[in-house]
C-alpha cells in the first residue's frame, strides 16, 4: 500500500522533469481550479454527485484498459491495444508543451520560428 504514494510522486517528478510547466498546471488545477469547482458544485449536490461519479467511472475505466493491456493484450481488439486509438493531445504532453514553449519564446520577444513548429505537430496529429 505504501508504492503508491511513492509511484505518484515518482510519476509526477518524471513528468515535471520532462515538461518544465506541468509543476505549475498541476498546483493551479489540483490546489485552485478543482476545489472552487467543487465548492461551486456542492450548492447542486446532484450536479456534485454526476461530477464525482463521472471522474470516478474515467479513472476505472481507465485503470481496467490499462491492466488489460498489460495482462491480456492478446484478447483485446487490436484498436484498444496500445492508447494511439486517442488523439495525440489526450495521451500524450507533446502538443502542449510546444504551446507552453511558444509562449514562453513569445513573451520573451522570440517568437520566430514557432509558428511552423505548431503547424507541422498539428498535421502529424
Amino acid at each position: 500500500m505504501r508504492k503508491i504514494p511513492i509511484n505518484f510522486a515518482k510519476t509526477l517528478g518524471n513528468t515535471t522533469a520532462n515538461y518544465r510547466w506541468f509543476a505549475v498546471v498541476y498546483l493551479v488545477v489540483m490546489f485552485l481550479i478543482l476545489p472552487l469547482t467543487l465548492i461551486a458544485m456542492s450548492f447542486s449536490l446532484p450536479l456534485l454527485y454526476t461530477f464525482i461519479a463521472l471522474i470516478l467511472t474515467i479513472g476505472l475505466l481507465i485503470t481496467v484498459l490499462n491492466l488489460l493491456q498489460k495482462h491480456a493484450n492478446d484478447k483485446l481488439p487490436e484498436k484498444l491495444r496500445t492508447w494511439k486509438f486517442l488523439p495525440l493531445p489526450l495521451r500524450s504532453l507533446e502538443p502542449y508543451d510546444s504551446i507552453f514553449f511558444c509562449w514562453k519564446k513569445k513573451v520573451e520577444g522570440e517568437y520566430r520560428g514557432c509558428e511552423n513548429e505548431t503547424r507541422m505537430e498539428t498535421a502529424e496529429m
